[in-house]
């Protein structure tokens, strides 16, 4: 039969038992952490008044206008450029 004789292992020692603590002055200071968001995204008026009157225009209907522009330049360019358009051409009609 064989006994194993167990050694007692050396402890290990960190690198941050072993180094002497910084001193105020020593310490990098660091600006502090600011927590990233995603940009907002402009949101539409509900509704938009024309210039002209008093007449609203629904947000419907910009949205059905800017989706025709939208397919009419066959799914290529700026989503906020056809809102932009089709509110403009939408008060330019209602006015």
């Amino acid at each position: 039969m064989k006994t194993s004789s167990t050694t007692p292992r050396p402890s290990r020692k960190t690198s941050s038992t072993t180094a002497a603590k910084a001193t105020p002055a020593e310490k990098k200071v660091t600006a502090p952490r600011t927590r990233r968001t995603a940009a907002k995204k402009a949101i539409p008026a509900v509704d938009v008044l024309a210039a002209a009157g008093s007449e609203l225009i629904s947000i419907e209907a910009v949205r059905v206008r800017a989706y025709e522009i939208y397919l009419r330049r066959d799914g290529q360019g700026d989503e906020l450029s056809d809102w932009l358009q089709a509110e403009q051409e939408l008060l330019v009609q209602a006015g």
